[in-house]
């Protein structure tokens, strides 16, 4: 079975592929870290998992940081 597509409406998607194109430039992707920033990950998982500790830790989550990178953890 064959289907016949009109050369109109070719046109019209092929004007309006073009057109989404450089609508999609005007957008840019936020970056997701900041490279300056200290790598103090191993995946995104665990990235996400030190956001949330920081967040509601950051004063107990330094303190054991500090001591596991003294080596004097207990």
């Amino acid at each position: 079975m064959s289907v016949h597509v009109s050369e109109e409406k070719k046109q019209l998607l092929v004007g309006d592929i073009e057109k989404q194109r450089e609508k999609r430039k005007d957008f840019s992707r936020r970056r997701a870290f900041y490279e300056e920033k200290d790598v103090d990950f191993i995946n995104e998982r665990n990235r996400v998992f030190n956001q949330k500790l920081q967040r509601y830790f950051d004063k107990q989550a330094a303190d054991i940081k500090a001591n596991l990178e003294r080596g004097t953890a207990l």
